[in-house]
């Protein structure tokens, strides 16, 4: 996938978690709670992770399953489902639905892509939404 892509995609999740980019701090991100701002993530400060990891690290795209399972749509109650399985053809399918107006599928060949695609996807349509 284009580095590019997966850059934009993972800054749409940063922001769907709340995360700010620090303006002035290349790569900084800030969570604010309702008592401290403090550093979310810091691409200078990890070896690990020199960028944004949502479509590397299980433990932070999970931080984003929890995020879309415990929203509703915007237009109904209904809470939305996330789920994903394996197809014949050993490629992953991932869907995102609330039996009613969101319905986001996509395809990927691996399991974490897919749901990775498809979180982008509903923050995409999120925030589209939310304009």
């Amino acid at each position: 996938m284009h580095p590019e892509t997966l850059k934009n995609g993972n800054n749409l999740l940063a922001r769907l978690l709340g995360w700010e980019e620090d303006a002035n701090l290349n790569g900084v991100w800030w969570k604010t709670s309702k008592c401290a701002k403090v550093i979310a993530f810091d691409e200078n400060r990890t070896h690990m992770y020199p960028e944004l990891p949502f479509h590397k690290d299980w433990n932070f795209l999970m931080e984003i399953v929890d995020t879309i399972e415990s929203m509703n749509d915007g237009l109904d109650e209904l809470p939305l489902k996330l789920t994903s399985k394996r197809l014949e053809d050993l490629t992953y399918c991932c869907r995102i639905d609330n039996d009613m107006n969101v319905n986001l599928i996509t395809i990927g060949n691996s399991r974490r892509l897919s749901v990775w695609r498809t979180c982008v996807k509903f923050a995409d349509y999120y925030f589209e939404i939310k304009k």
